[in-house]
């Protein structure tokens, strides 16, 4: 697969977390952690874990979503990034789709949640990025 195609096929959530300060300068001697990058966004914590491991990981957590139990088990692989929004997991963030743990009926609106906070915390952070509404249209355009 071309740079090119990635990038357009690519969840958007996932090529800005893949921008995250915790996404870049590991040391080769962390590689085997998981990395996280946190903040506040309109009274919500939002924590964003990058799996560097180079293996797939399976945690119990609380997700977000009524359709889920309590709290089920959820596989990130490498190079994924799942992402909690105030101490439950809403979304796994994969090269080539995305898994989010909340109601089937709301999952347009997290996207947009999430799209939103990357999109945030980067610009806070000093990254060139398009406007949000740009994104967001293109990306809508792509997918059709």
């Amino acid at each position: 697969m071309s740079v090119e195609s990635f990038i357009e096929n690519a969840p958007s959530t996932f090529i800005l977390a893949t921008q995250l300060p915790a996404a870049h300068g590991t040391p080769l001697s962390e590689l085997a952690t998981v990395r996280q990058d946190s903040f506040d966004d309109e009274g919500h914590e939002w924590d964003f874990y990058l799996n560097g491991s180079g293996e797939q990981r399976t945690d119990v957590v609380r997700t977000h979503g009524d359709q889920f139990p309590d709290e089920c088990a959820i596989n990130w692989p490498a190079g994924s990034c799942l992402v909690v929004l105030d101490g439950a997991a809403l979304a796994v963030l994969k090269p080539d789709e995305q898994e989010l743990y909340c109601d089937r009926d709301e999952t347009h609106e997290w996207e947009h949640a999430i799209l939103g906070a990357l999109h945030g915390r980067l610009t806070e952070l000093g990254v060139d990025l398009p406007p949000l509404d740009e994104l967001v249209r293109d990306r809508e355009e792509v997918q059709g």
